[in-house]
């Protein structure tokens, strides 16, 4: 089962307030002004920000997949879980670094359980109506482990973009 991690969401917690140092010190000698002025003016923005995207993260559930034996069950944006037979994925790509996310094709979207209405998930890009988008981001055991357990149980396989090793 694949989960969000807590460790994951304070690690990248810690790396956002040691890049927002940088940026206060900047915007401070750029606009003549002291630290705690900046951080004042823009601070309400930063919490409004942060509590926008924690608002948008809450709609989706604690469980965004799970693998079993036969199919990819994923939670759904309206607190369902939607499962995926292996044998009807026709392509998985997991894509993005910043907001990592993986994009399930199904061959069939009659066949999943429940059936997939067209656009459900909205994403990023040029999507199919039929894709399932699943964001991994503060996901654990991580993309790696998620790959692989893929590659093991879908025929197809995943495409993914891989570094080309010299020969």
């Amino acid at each position: 089962m694949f989960r969000y991690s807590p460790r994951r969401w304070l690690v990248t917690m810690g790396v956002i307030l040691l890049c927002a140092v940088p940026v206060v010190v900047v915007l401070s000698a750029l606009q003549d002004k002291r630290w705690w002025e900046t951080v004042l003016f823009y601070g309400p923005l930063a919490v409004v920000s942060a509590v926008m995207t924690r608002w948008s993260r809450k709609r989706q559930l604690r469980l965004p997949l799970r693998l079993t034996d036969t199919a990819l069950e994923v939670a759904t944006p309206d607190g369902g879980t939607l499962a995926i037979d292996y044998s009807n994925i026709a392509r998985v790509r997991m894509h993005g670094w910043v907001e990592p996310r993986l994009t399930v094709e199904p061959v069939d979207p009659q066949l999943v359980r429940p059936p997939l209405k067209a656009n459900h998930w909205f994403g990023r890009g040029r999507n199919k109506p039929y894709d399932v988008i699943v964001p991994l981001d503060r996901v654990t055991p991580g993309r790696a482990t998620l790959r692989r357990e893929l590659d093991q149980r879908i025929s197809v396989g995943m495409t993914t973009p891989r570094p080309s090793s010299p020969r």
